[in-house]
């Protein structure tokens, strides 16, 4: 799944490459595959002694980043995840 959030960023440099290697033809197939998943699983109209699966699911960046309000947006619909800014250079 991560690798496929990664997609929704087209800036990122090996981007073709991952399509290829996710053997998908572009990143709008990859996401419109996850919402759907995402709806499916996620949704809360199970039966009650139906199975019922939690998940915790973000993308974690360094502050120093400036997130692309698009690639937020595909983050946030397609995959249900929430990017999380935080310092990743400095050791805590």
């Amino acid at each position: 799944m991560a690798l496929r959030m990664l997609t929704a960023c087209s800036t990122i440099k090996y981007w073709k490459n991952l399509l290829t290697f996710l053997c998908s033809p572009s990143s709008h197939h990859l996401n419109s595959f996850a919402f759907n998943i995402a709806f499916k699983i996620f949704s809360d109209e199970s039966s009650a002694d139906g199975l019922r699966l939690s998940s915790i699911n973000g993308l974690w960046l360094d502050k120093s980043y400036s997130v692309n309000p698009s690639f937020k947006k595909v983050l946030e619909t397609a995959y249900r995840a929430t990017i999380h800014l935080t310092d990743l250079r400095n050791k805590v």
